[in-house]
């Protein structure tokens, strides 16, 4: 099948994104806490879902990780590199007579950061985001779609959302492609960087959706999303204290001296 040949190369280009990464994992400061949560919320039946995602704590990875159902993985963070990464498919098709949803089918992941400074300095942590997604509708009626977005509770820092329809058309971050029921992919990497001073707290949270659905008998669906979220650095902002040099104390000592038995002479 079309979409089945796409998927395969997709999927191979978009695991190499992901993995091509070079890994550095130090400890973060004693006192800087993050947590972490990648959630599975909610799940249609109707569409053959596959989910897996890793969790990297402490600079070690647990995973994959089935999260295809509903349910979560927690992670605390605690050197370099540590986060999570996921990688999705949902789809379907008509030919076993059941058309789907008029809504239709719904596989959602939610994302949570937690950063709380808990040290005396100002910290910079700086995480590193690359993602990749493609959907692709065949058939009478038939539609896909895929989306992402990241905020820190008051602002989107990035969004991203791709559609195959193969009666209203295809789009890519609500721009109209002019075409019906094609391969539609997006990809790409960005950064995030938080400022933290003495006892502030941040968030970080993403959510990445999978739709699709098509109402005839004759048709066939296919969404793909995948990404890595990482901390990639902490740095200590905090002007370090100057404390003088010996030799500096010496001179200090050696003038102070001299001042003194010039005023006993004098």
């Amino acid at each position: 099948m079309r979409i089945t040949r796409k998927f395969v190369t997709v999927t191979l280009a978009f695991c190499l994104l992901l993995t091509n990464q070079t890994s550095f994992a130090a400890p973060i400061p004693v006192g800087l806490d993050i947590t972490g949560t990648m959630e599975t919320t909610q799940v249609d039946p109707f569409a053959t879902l596959l989910a897996d995602g890793n969790v990297h704590e402490g600079g070690a990875t647990t995973g994959p990780i089935d999260i295809s159902g509903l349910g979560s993985v927690n992670g605390t963070f605690t050197a370099t590199d540590d986060g999570f990464d996921m990688g999705a498919t949902a789809t379907g098709n008509g030919g076993d007579g059941i058309a789907y949803g008029i809504f239709g089918n719904d596989f959602l992941i939610d994302v949570a950061i937690a950063m709380t400074n808990n040290t005396a300095d100002t910290l910079r942590l700086t995480w590193s985001l690359s993602w990749g997604m493609s959907v692709d509708a065949d058939g009478d009626d038939a539609f896909a779609e895929a989306s992402m977005s990241f905020d820190d509770g008051l602002s989107t820092l990035i969004a991203s959302n791709v559609i195959s329809d193969t009666v209203f058309g295809d789009a890519k971050n609500q721009n109209d492609l002019g075409t019906l029921g094609a391969n539609i992919t997006d990809f790409g990497a960005t950064i995030f960087v938080f400022d933290l001073t003495a006892g502030a707290s941040a968030d970080l949270n993403g959510l990445f959706g999978l739709r699709g659905g098509t109402y005839t008998t004759v048709g066939d669906f296919a969404a793909l999303g995948d990404f890595n979220l990482r901390l990639r650095s902490v740095e200590n902002l905090t002007p370090p204290v100057q404390t003088p040099e010996p030799l500096t104390i010496l001179l200090i000592g050696c003038g102070l001296l001299g001042i003194a038995l010039y005023r006993r002479k004098a």
